[in-house]
């Protein structure tokens, strides 16, 4: 005969708060480690990618106005009007968000914002940590959620990628999420879930264009 108290209800009950609480150590590991060294070449711009979106960075600036912003031939925000830039084959979003956090916290010249760039690239690295526990759970359970979790948290080359101000972090992110919600619209077709879909997308190809290939994925996925 069980009663309310046996143990079998206490390890379900302590089910979810021990994922949470092991869930959350583990995504403060992977940002400790992302964010630890931040300034790893002490100003040096080491970096060759990272010292070419720096330079973009600074050359930028904000439009006057909505139409400015929509026109590409006068938008200040579009890196092909300067004649310092001979090429740009990096996605905008990166580049626009970083501008933002940089503008917001003052940090906004060659010596400074690369560092906005870092922080926002290892924040992002921990989300798609997040992103795999919640793929994981899906597919298995939570043990093997909280496993994928901790090996991408001290995954070497993600925390390498965290601590350079370049798009792949942010890519990888947003395609991670895209396969995620794929998952979920393939048993939960609810319009919002389309909609957020569409928007992860969207911000991965305005990432980095070879992010393209989850598009296929998702046709795939979907159609069968």
């Amino acid at each position: 005969m069980h009663t309310e108290f046996d143990q079998p209800s206490l390890q379900r009950g302590r089910g979810p708060l021990f994922t949470a609480v092991a869930l959350s150590a583990i995504l403060l590991l992977a940002l400790g480690f992302r964010l630890t060294g931040l300034d790893w070449d002490r100003g040096q711009h080491l970096h060759p990618d990272e010292r070419f979106l720096t330079i973009v960075e600074t050359t930028i600036s904000w439009p006057s106005s909505i139409d400015e912003y929509f026109d590409s031939s006068r938008s200040p925000l579009n890196p092909y009007r300067y004649p310092n830039i001979s090429f740009f084959v990096y996605g905008t979003f990166p580049l626009f968000l970083v501008k933002a956090f940089g503008t917001l916290t003052g940090y906004t010249d060659y010596d400074t914002i690369h560092l906005v760039g870092r922080v926002l690239s290892a924040i992002f690295d921990v989300g798609t940590v997040l992103i795999l526990f919640l793929i994981a759970r899906r597919l298995f359970d939570p043990r093997v959620a909280l496993l994928s979790a901790l090996l991408g948290a001290v995954s070497v080359l993600s925390i390498q990628l965290s601590h350079f101000f370049t798009v792949d972090t942010f890519a990888t992110f947003f395609v991670t999420a895209a396969l995620y919600l794929t998952l979920r619209i393939y048993t939960d077709q609810r319009w919002l879930l389309f909609m957020g879909l569409g928007l992860v997308t969207g911000l991965a190809l305005a990432s980095k264009l070879s992010s393209a290939f989850v598009v296929l994925f998702v046709i795939t996925y979907l159609s069968v």
